[in-house]
């Protein structure tokens, strides 16, 4: 929800509001539906709309205990379907979203575009600065796996995964949960070989 309230606080940036709608830029790039909304005009240059993942259906999900979610879902439904019609191209991590926002939304698959998740770990550590990192994390010798998240839906679906199948099927490795998605998981019963940072 912080950005769905960022987007209301940028709305009262006088400032940025004037300066967003003064840029002539060729092109501007939403990386989340927020932003959108204080742009005036959505058609005055190409634009794209990089969905990390689809913002109403994430919204559904966080909002659906809340007896007036409903509202907080209407309003993101709104502006992510200005956005997706207002596009030239959108852009999604997977064939799954790619489908999810031509169901939802009525996008046609002409201007939508996969582009995988991915990782650039470079440099990469000297092995001994990660030997030196188990060691002192007491896990010295150990195989270790690394999930990186926030605490919403798609990050908790991934860490069901890991306690779930991924840790019980591989015992001779250490998984390490970073992030405020461990919140999710405070009265689980975690795996041995699961630790959550």
């Amino acid at each position: 929800c912080t950005n769905l309230f960022t987007s209301f606080r940028l709305a009262e940036a006088r400032g940025f509001y004037d300066f967003i709608n003064a840029v002539d830029a060729h092109v501007i790039i939403a990386s989340h539906p927020w932003v959108s909304t204080c742009i005036r005009n959505l058609h005055k240059h190409v634009l794209i709309y990089d969905a990390h993942n689809c913002e109403t259906e994430l919204m559904e999900q966080l909002m659906r205990p809340y007896p007036l979610g409903f509202m907080q879902v209407a309003w993101t439904r709104a502006v992510e379907k200005r956005l997706c019609d207002a596009c030239d191209a959108l852009l999604v991590c997977s064939g799954e979203e790619a489908e999810t926002f031509a169901q939802r939304f009525a996008v046609s698959r002409d201007k939508i575009h996969i582009v995988s998740n991915g990782t650039d770990i470079r440099p990469i550590p000297r092995k001994e600065d990660k030997t030196k990192a188990k060691i002192r994390l007491g896990y010295e010798g150990k195989k270790t796996i690394v999930f990186i998240g926030a605490q919403y839906k798609p990050n908790n679906d991934a860490v069901n995964i890991i306690m779930h199948r991924l840790a019980p099927a591989l015992p001779g490795y250490q998984f390490f949960i970073v992030g405020s998605v461990k919140m999710s998981y405070l009265r689980a019963r975690i795996p041995d070989n699961v630790h959550f940072f």
